[in-house]
């Protein structure tokens, strides 16, 4: 027996066939991942619907039908590549976490990584900061603005215009039609950051609450620059309903 034919054997490029069985393996497991993902998050969603009763009628229908669409999707392809299941997993989250809140172990993850990596692809985001941003979302309970990619804040809908107030027994599509009179879906406003509250379903991410109307609408001046107008409403009963990741 030669060592050194061993060593060279070691050396020895691998086959067609075993890199093409490696591949497709590794394949497998990827479909198999982003399949899981793209279930737990629809079961996640259900789970949401069932236990936050602040999800508007409209809204819930919105997130039913997309996760009903979704689970479809997956039992007439079986054999769909992972990428093409990653793909409806991202528009089913753009969809829902404007919403709800909720984001997929995909989007976790990633958020995770952008922490770790310490990445400057978004604007740093600290209480106090001011930001031009696109309404994404309008719920009973607020508005979702969009501050950088896959980076959303809740302005809550005492915080959305000065005079704009609600009654409790107040129905959910009569605040919403309010909300859409302030800040139409798709345009541009104005946000001041609030608050910050660790996000636990995301590994260094935060929730971010925001208010429209401590900000000029005009030109985006701070109307409350030493912060007096924000020391009462975030930690009372209001209490934000919490923004969605950082």
């Amino acid at each position: 027996y030669d060592r050194r034919d061993s060593r060279r054997d070691e050396r020895r490029p691998r086959s067609p066939d075993r890199r093409r069985e490696q591949e497709d393996q590794r394949n497998k497991e990827e479909r198999a991942k982003a399949r899981d993902d793209l279930e737990d998050y629809c079961y996640d969603l259900r789970s949401e619907l069932k236990s936050n009763s602040k999800i508007g009628k409209a809204d819930e229908r919105t997130i039913r039908k997309a996760v009903e669409t979704a689970l479809d999707w997956l039992d007439e392809h079986l054999k769909a590549d992972a990428d093409e299941v990653l793909s409806k997993l991202k528009k089913l989250e753009s969809t829902c976490s404007p919403l709800t809140g909720i984001s997929s172990k995909l989007g976790n993850r990633e958020c995770a990584d952008k922490a770790d990596n310490d990445s400057d692809d978004g604007p740093e985001i600290d209480v106090g900061n001011i930001f031009y941003g696109v309404v994404t979302a309008i719920t009973p309970y607020g508005v979702f603005v969009e501050i950088a990619p896959n980076r959303h804040g809740l302005v809550h809908l005492t915080q959305v215009e000065k005079g704009l107030e609600f009654e409790r027994e107040d129905k959910d599509e009569d605040k919403v039609k309010e909300l859409e009179r302030a800040a139409a879906k798709g345009s541009k406003v104005w946000i001041k950051v609030m608050e910050l509250r660790p996000d636990e379903k995301v590994p260094g991410g935060n929730r971010i609450s925001c208010s429209m109307k401590l900000v000029s609408q005009e030109d985006g001046t701070d109307l409350d620059p030493e912060g007096k107008l924000n020391k009462r409403g975030l930690s009372g009963k209001g209490n934000y309903y919490a923004g969605l990741m950082e």
